[in-house]
């Protein structure tokens, strides 16, 4: 009878050390949790949202209207991912160009709409790249 007792006790403290070690693991974040966006509906909401990007950390931008504006600058310690989202995205200055980028290979500029996007210049050219 001792023995039933025995097995019983080391059965439920094996089960408790378990859940002890396991629980943690029910609440952590998974690695492939959804990537946030940062939503711009003008030219000066999106200069303001890469202006607020932390240095070298990703930021998603996503556009949810056709923007105009001139000389969208990109500094070189800005790592961003530009999501036209179906929209497009024109310069309204003569001789200017829609986006100044610094550092070319941590911007991309993407379109995950099946909807044309297109990025435009004035009278010149939409983007100055600088490496």
């Amino acid at each position: 009878m001792m023995k039933n007792w025995r097995k019983k006790i080391t059965s439920v403290l094996l089960t408790l050390v378990m859940t002890a070690v396991l629980l943690p693991t029910l609440f952590a974040t998974p690695a492939y949790a959804a990537e946030t966006w940062v939503d711009v509906n003008s030219a000066s909401a999106l200069q303001t949202a890469i202006n607020n990007a932390p240095a070298d950390v990703k930021t998603n931008i996503r556009l949810t209207a056709n923007i105009s504006g001139y000389h969208i600058t990109i500094p070189y310690d800005k790592y961003i991912v530009l999501d036209l989202n179906g929209y497009s995205a024109s310069c309204n200055k003569s001789g200017k160009a829609l986006f100044t980028i610094y550092r070319c290979p941590n911007v991309t500029i993407m379109n995950s709409s099946p909807t044309t996007s297109t990025l435009s210049g004035y009278s010149s050219t939409a983007l100055y790249l600088y490496n």
